[in-house]
């Protein structure tokens, strides 16, 4: 120890005057990069690649330092480098599946930004939800009921074949239904990925068509602090709602911290003409982190909290068959046409808490990296009763769910990629108030593994997974309790090739991928043992203990397209999903102690499914562009020749932009063609008619704010969507317009104010 301290105290007087110089690279094929951000945390150090991909970093100080490689459509790229002396480098950089895939939720300038970033970016004005957000990405469509409940259909595939990753976890609460929205909000987070390829594996096994990631991602340096604050008003339900956002790191090496607020409330919404009873809302979120980099690696906490609550249109009440039939054949609904913002009986009341922590240490070519998890979850639902002094919810679960994750990598060569792993978590579920669900206790585990290497010009991955699920339930039949366990173990394997032709005379680009999977999924709880009235879809839900596993065998091609000027891209897809579960319309009106209503159960087939996402990015002039997205699925039991229900019909999105340094427009047109994919007699009302939706987007900015206004359904029109489960008793909401308001404030201190 004596000995060294002479040596350290040297090296700390040593000047931090050292250049790292280096080009960056596509490592598909060898085209140089322009536009990464290069950045070192230690004494605020960043650069962005010239556009024949060079870069310098300057006053380096001498020593192992932490170098960080970001650009837009590529993997994110951190290595250890020490320095001595003068340093130059070569840096290749993989790019990710699809831009497309990925949608940046918080953003606040997009002034220099290339039109493949343009078409990814999102601005999640207040009072968004996150299913609104997964709606901009093409091949998703919305589960809906009315205007307060929506979940994300990708390409047919919506809740428990879709998994929601809310940082490293899934969201658990979506396993009790479709009737309320994914319990979390997209403005507590920065970015929304759809993982499509073999790397899916590494966080669900039952992603059939891919699974939702939600990621934290806090842009901070040593010394800055960012503020940004939105407020919004909407007229349609006289909705309010406010988002806050801070980051901030004090000095280097010292913690990260973040944390978000948002609430909305609004009131009775109102169809063309009309203002539906019972319709409003109230939602809540709080997140938060501190995020600790250090040499080798960081360490990260998050906390996140959720609360909805939302009222259910009691026009959807029924005392008798012959009402239910004439409500749901009345082309407009009956409602006393009142504005309120009270909520009452019946309604539906959700909540959330997840807290997460994650550690990743790097070893030279290898990694580890574990995370832990704890979800509680509540859903509440109240319906009318007799006595309004009784004011008990009747339907009262609760569930609580710890998870443990690790994930191990090692890095072969400079092109081959190892990671394995595995998870595990356990699940405690109980019910109070009338039975729908039972009680039961549950575990999922699994591990997984995952090589990727570079072969010339082509990029492979190929993932395997194995997983176990067990439920235990407490199942009432005729009064009594019994005990039921099952057990389902099986097995999923992916394969993606990717391959970019880029030709150097010029800037167009192609970039061709192609995935294929095995996943499965086990029949969980709400499917198996469903009895009784979902009152947030105003249904009655009837399970079926004779389900058996989903096997999906699917194939996607791909085919991204861009240039200077314009991108586009072409999806064609097939599938064959071996016993598909489908909630399906029963024959007739079910009849409870508490009204009639329409009847779903779970059924189960072989199911052949193919369609085509299609989409275009076109820069007109230097400040016009133009957008179309086009969506189309078709779906067929393979022995019976019918339909299920709920295909997403097809879809053309289109919208013409003007961008200017302070102002913006859009005017947008969404067509929805009639769903002809239907069974005769098989659903208490036929397929709506097509429709088509005219919005239009104004916005103008300053250096630190934006104004912006918003009108939805920009003719009022009257129309009704197939894949609204509320469709039987009333159109889709009116126009909307909103005025939104955001104030964005970055500081550095004076200290690490120096320029770039």
């Amino acid at each position: 120890m004596i000995l060294a301290l002479p040596v350290w105290t040297a090296w700390a007087q040593m000047p931090c005057s050292l250049n790292i110089r280096g080009i960056v690279l596509d490592v598909t094929d060898s085209a140089r990069l322009s536009g990464v951000e290069i950045f070192i945390e230690k004494g605020h150090i960043h650069d962005h690649a010239k556009s024949n991909g060079s870069f310098l970093l300057s006053e380096v100080c001498p020593g192992m330092q932490l170098l960080e490689f970001e650009k837009s459509g590529y993997e994110h790229i951190h290595i250890e480098l020490s320095i001595q002396k003068d340093t130059f480098i070569y840096i290749w950089m993989f790019p990710k599946a699809r831009l497309s895939d990925t949608i940046v939720l918080y953003h606040y300038s997009e002034e220099g930004k290339t039109l493949a970033e343009k078409s990814r970016s999102a601005d999640i004005k207040a009072g968004s939800n996150l299913a609104e957000a997964t709606a901009q990405i093409p091949g998703i469509s919305l589960m809906q009921g009315g205007k307060n409940q929506a979940k994300p259909m990708l390409r047919g595939m919506y809740g428990l074949r879709l998994p929601i990753i809310a940082g490293n976890f899934r969201l658990e609460g979506q396993q009790w239904g479709n009737d309320h929205n994914p319990e979390a909000d997209p403005n507590s987070f920065e970015q929304l990925i759809v993982l499509r390829d073999a790397n899916a594996l590494l966080y669900a096994h039952d992603g059939h068509f891919g699974t939702i990631r939600l990621m934290n991602a806090p842009d901070v340096h040593a010394g800055e602090s960012s503020l940004d604050q939105t407020l919004s008003y909407s007229s349609n339900g006289n909705q309010v709602a406010s988002k806050t956002k801070f980051v901030r790191q004090t000095e280097e090496g010292s913690p990260i911290f973040y944390g978000s607020a948002s609430l909305r409330k609004a009131g009775n919404y109102s169809i063309p003409g009309l203002i539906i009873d019972n319709t409003g809302l109230e939602e809540y979120s709080l997140s938060g982190g501190v995020k600790k980099m250090n040499s080798d690696g960081f360490g990260e906490l998050t906390i996140n909290a959720y609360r909805f609550e939302g009222g259910i249109f009691t026009g959807a009440r029924a005392g008798n068959v012959n009402d239910l039939l004439s409500a749901i054949h009345r082309s407009s609904p009956v409602s006393s046409n009142h504005f309120t913002y009270t909520i009452d009986a019946p309604r539906q009341v959700s909540g959330h808490v997840d807290i997460q922590y994650q550690n990743l240490k790097n070893r030279g070519r290898n990694y580890r990296h574990w995370f832990t998890d704890l979800q509680y979850d509540q859903r509440r639902e109240f319906d009318f009763h007799r006595n309004s002094q009784l004011r008990f919810p009747q339907l009262d679960l609760y569930l609580l769910v710890p998870s443990i994750k690790y994930e191990l990598g090692k890095r072969f060569q400079n092109n081959t990629i190892v990671k394995w792993g595995g998870a595990a978590s356990l699940h405690e579920h109980q019910y109070g108030g009338f039975y729908f669900l039972p009680d039961f206790t549950g575990y999922t585990g699994g591990t997984f593994t995952e090589i990727s290497r570079q072969l010339k010009q082509t990029h492979i991955s190929f993932s395997l997974r194995g997983d176990a699920k067990g439920l235990n339930s407490q199942v009432r039949e005729n009064g009594k309790l019994s005990s039921e366990k099952r057990n389902f173990i099986n097995y999923s394997s992916a394969l993606s090739l990717r391959k970019r032709i880029h030709k150097k005379s010029n800037t167009n680009s192609t970039l061709l991928s192609f995935n294929a999977s095995r996943t499965w999924r086990a029949p969980w709880v709400n499917e198996l043992y469903s009895s009784g009235v979902h009152h947030g879809a105003a249904s009655y839900e009837k399970g079926s203990r004779n389900l058996l596993p989903e096997i999906c065998y699917r194939s996607e091609g791909i085919a991204d397209f861009s240039d200077r000027k314009w991108q586009a891209f072409v999806s064609p897809y097939l599938a064959y999903i071996q016993g598909f579960i489908n909630l399906s319309p029963m024959s007739t009106p079910i009849v409870t102690v508490r009204g009639v209503f329409p009847g779903f159960e779970y059924t189960q087939g072989n199911l052949f499914m193919y369609g085509i996402d299609a989409g275009i990015d076109l820069d007109l002039t230097k400040h016009l562009q133009w957008h179309c997205d086009f969506n189309y699925i078709y779906q067929q039991y393979s022995k019976s020749k019918r339909y299920p229900a709920f295909i997403p019909p097809a879809r053309i999105k289109q919208k013409l932009n003007f961008n200017h340094s302070k102002l913006n427009a859009a005017l947008c047109f969404e067509y929805t063609f009639e769903q002809k994919q239907f069974t005769a007699n098989s659903d208490f009302l036929p397929p709506p008619g097509a429709f088509g939706l005219w919005s239009l987007k104004l916005s103008g900015k300053s250096p630190d704010s934006r104004l912006g206004l918003e009108i939805n359904n920009l003719f009022n029109i009257t129309y009704r969507s197939y894949l609204d489960r509320f469709r039987y008793f009333m159109p889709m909401p009116g126009r909307n317009v909103s005025l939104s308001w955001h104030h964005h404030i970055h500081h550095h201190t004076k200290k690490h104010s120096k320029p770039n």
